[in-house]
């Protein structure tokens, strides 16, 4: 059975949290009203993720866990309701909107990176438990 590890080497330091500052930024560029509605949506899956949450009685680790995304959503409402994109309130001028943004998500960041856990499905990824699974598809692993 070969290892099935992963590395991004030099990059794998830079690259997640880079991306995710990117996401912030395009999501808080979209502007205030589309922000709000987006969040809506949002709003409408931890609903339906709660009714799962509760019927399936899952742990209460997945729900602390998930804590940060909440408060991040809520940050990017606000801060997209009092910034220079699309706001009539435009309290944080250009660029110091950006540079919230960015400090801010690097918080969010490794906020959710220490609030995650190891779960089954991890570890036997790690030791390499069904590794073959993409040989057994044949050839639908290749369309």
């Amino acid at each position: 059975m070969k290892p099935r590890y992963f590395s991004l080497g030099v990059y794998g330091n830079w690259i997640g949290p880079v991306a995710f500052c990117a996401g912030a930024l395009f999501l808080y560029w979209g502007g205030w009203p589309l922000v709000g509605q987006e969040s809506l949506l949002f709003l409408v899956g931890v609903v339906i993720y709660a009714y799962y949450f509760k019927r399936l009685s899952l742990p209460l680790r997945d729900i602390k866990a998930g804590v940060w995304w909440i408060a991040f959503i809520l940050f990017e409402n606000i801060i997209s309701y009092i910034g220079s994109f699309n706001s009539s309130v435009k309290l944080i001028p250009f660029p110091w909107d950006n540079a919230v943004i960015i400090v801010f998500a690097l918080f969010f960041y490794y906020w959710g990176i220490s609030s995650g856990y190891r779960t089954k499905e991890l570890e036997d990824y790690v030791k390499g438990v069904n590794a073959d699974f993409w040989d057994d598809l044949g050839v639908w692993a290749r369309v």
